[in-house]
C-alpha cells in the first residue's frame, strides 16, 4: 500500500545555484607567488573606485602562513573564490525578476528573496547562488514545492543571465585595468585553440557561451527538527538519481537536477560547521565551479585533439613545436588547478572531503575526470608521434646535406689524386703514385660500404 505523500505548513528554504563561464582567466601560479590578497584587494578597490557596489574578497587569517578564510569561516591556503558580488543591489534584482514570475505560484505559496551573491573564481568560472523562502499559503504538498521550484528555476535563467553579464563585465574591466599582463591568460585557457588553430579564425567547434548560465540546481532546505513522514517521502523531491548522507544533526541527499538538506537538529543550521547547511552549500558552489570548468576542459581538449589530427599532417616543425609546447603548459594547468582544488578540500577537513565525494559520484565527476585524463594523453601521444616523425624528416635531411659535402669532398679528392697520378712537375716515384691512389680508391670504398649497410640497419629498424 502507498502511503500518502505528506505536506508542508512552515517555509522551506530553496537554494538556487548554478555556473558560468565568464572568460576572464587569470595565472593563479603567479598570483600565489606574486601576492594573492593583493590582487584581489586591487580589482575590489578599482571596482569600488568605479562605484561598482557589493564587491568584496576572502581575507587573510594568517599573513605569515597566507591562510585564507573561506567566506569568514575556515582557513585555507589558496582562497576558494578570487572576487564576489553580493549585497542588496543583487537582492533587488534577483527580487525584480522573480517578481515577474510571481502570478504562476501566488495562489500556493509566497517567494521571498533572503540573499543572492556571484562568486568569481580564477580558473575562469563563476557560480550564482540565490537563497530564497517559499512561505505556504496554506498547505504545500512535496509534489507541489517540487513542480514550483522546477518551474521557478526554469524560468529565472534566462532573465538571470542579464544579472550574470552585467556582473562578468564589471569584473572583467576591473581585472584588466588592475591587474599586471604578467597575472592574466591572453585568453581564457578553458577555451585555448592552440597553434594549429587560432582563436579567431572560425573554428568555434565545441566553444560555449561566455555569461550565461548553464543550468540552475535546486536544494531544498528543510527543518529542523522535520518529521520522519518528510524524511521518507524526501527522494519525492528529487527528479533522478541521488545518494543518501547522513549524520544525527543532518540528512543530506544530494541529486541530479536537486539536492536535499534535512536538518534534523538546530546544530545543523549553523553556518559555521563543516557539517552544517553553510558548509554544504559552500561546498556545493565550489563543486559547481569545477564541474563546469571540468567540462570545457574536456570540450576544449577534445577540440584541440580534432584539430590536431585534422591539421598536424600540413603543419611545420616549427608550428608542430610551438603546439607541442602550448599542449604541455595546458597540460600542466589542468594539473595545478585539480591539484588547487584538492588542496582547499583537505584544508576544509574530512567532512568536506566524504560530502565532496558523495557529491562528485552523483554528478560522475571521476568518470568525467577519467575522460580528461585520456584526452590529455592522447594529446600529447599525438604531439611526441609527430616531433619524433619531425625529427626523423629532419635528421634525414642533414644526412643528405653531409652526404652531399661528403661527394663533392670525394671527387674533389679523387681529382686530386689523379692529377697526383698524372702530373709530370711532381718529384715522385711510380711506386709513390699507385700507391696513393691505391690508397684513395680503398678510402672511398670504405665510405661507400659504410655508407651503405647504414642505410639497410635503418629500413631494418622501421
Amino acid at each position: 500500500m502507498t502511503s500518502i505523500s505528506p505536506c508542508i505548513s512552515v517555509p522551506v528554504r530553496l537554494y538556487l545555484n548554478g555556473a558560468f563561464y565568464n572568460g576572464t582567466a587569470l595565472d593563479s601560479s603567479a598570483l600565489l607567488v606574486m601576492g594573492y590578497e593583493r590582487a584581489q584587494r586591487a580589482v575590489v578597490e578599482m571596482l569600488s573606485t568605479e562605484g561598482r557596489a557589493g564587491w568584496e574578497h576572502d581575507k587573510v587569517v594568517d599573513p605569515s602562513g597566507l591562510r585564507f578564510s573561506v567566506t569568514g569561516k575556515y582557513p585555507t591556503l589558496i582562497p576558494v573564490s578570487f572576487a564576489s558580488k553580493t549585497g542588496e543591489a543583487v537582492v533587488e534584482r534577483v527580487r525584480c525578476v522573480i517578481a515577474e514570475f510571481s502570478a504562476t505560484y501566488s495562489d500556493v505559496a509566497e517567494v521571498e528573496v533572503d540573499e543572492a551573491d556571484i562568486d568569481f573564481f580564477d580558473f575562469g568560472v563563476g557560480v550564482l547562488a540565490i537563497k530564497l523562502s517559499v512561505i505556504p499559503r496554506a498547505t504545500l504538498c512535496i509534489g507541489e514545492l517540487r513542480a514550483l521550484a522546477e518551474n521557478l528555476s526554469t524560468a529565472l535563467v534566462k532573465p538571470l543571465n542579464e544579472l550574470v553579464a552585467n556582473a562578468v563585465e564589471e569584473f572583467d574591466n576591473a581585472v584588466k585595468r588592475s591587474l599586471p599582463v604578467t597575472q592574466l591568460h591572453a585568453s581564457s585557457w578553458l577555451q585555448d585553440d592552440g597553434y594549429l588553430h587560432q582563436s579567431g579564425s572560425g573554428h568555434t567547434l565545441g566553444r560555449s557561451a561566455l555569461a550565461r548560465l548553464l543550468w540552475l540546481h535546486r536544494t531544498f532546505i528543510l527543518g529542523p527538527q522535520v518529521s520522519t513522514t518528510i524524511e521518507e517521502h524526501v527522494e519525492e523531491l528529487l527528479p533522478s538519481l541521488c545518494e543518501h548522507d547522513q549524520s544525527q544533526d543532518l540528512l543530506f541527499v544530494p541529486g541530479l537536477g536537486s539536492s536535499a538538506l534535512l536538518m534534523r537538529t538546530t546544530v545543523a543550521n549553523s553556518e559555521h560547521g563543516l557539517r552544517g547547511i553553510g558548509g554544504l552549500l559552500t561546498l556545493m558552489d565550489l563543486q559547481w565551479a569545477y564541474i563546469a570548468a571540468a567540462m570545457e576542459i574536456d570540450r576544449t581538449l577534445f577540440r584541440r585533439l580534432n584539430g590536431f589530427r585534422a591539421s598536424a599532417g600540413r603543419a611545420s616543425a616549427v608550428a608542430l613545436e610551438r603546439e607541442s609546447r602550448s599542449v604541455l603548459e595546458l597540460y600542466d594547468r589542468v594539473r595545478l588547478f585539480r591539484a588547487s582544488i584538492s588542496s582547499i578540500i583537505i584544508d576544509l577537513g574530512g567532512g568536506a572531503r566524504r560530502s565532496w565525494d558523495v557529491m562528485a559520484r552523483v554528478q560522475s565527476v571521476p568518470e568525467i575526470l577519467a575522460t580528461i585524463d585520456d584526452k590529455l594523453s592522447a594529446l600529447r601521444d599525438a604531439c611526441d608521434t609527430l616531433l619524433k616523425e619531425a625529427s626523423v624528416k629532419r635528421q634525414r635531411r642533414i644526412a643528405l646535406t653531409v652526404d652531399l659535402f661528403a661527394g663533392f669532398s670525394v671527387v674533389a679528392s679523387i681529382v686530386a689524386v689523379v692529377a697526383f697520378f698524372f702530373a709530370t712537375d711532381v718529384d715522385a716515384s711510380t711506386l709513390t703514385r699507385v700507391t696513393v691512389l691505391t690508397l684513395a680508391v680503398l678510402l672511398v670504398l670504405s665510405a661507400l660500404l659504410g655508407t651503405r649497410l647504414a642505410f639497410l640497419r635503418e629500413r631494418q629498424r622501421l
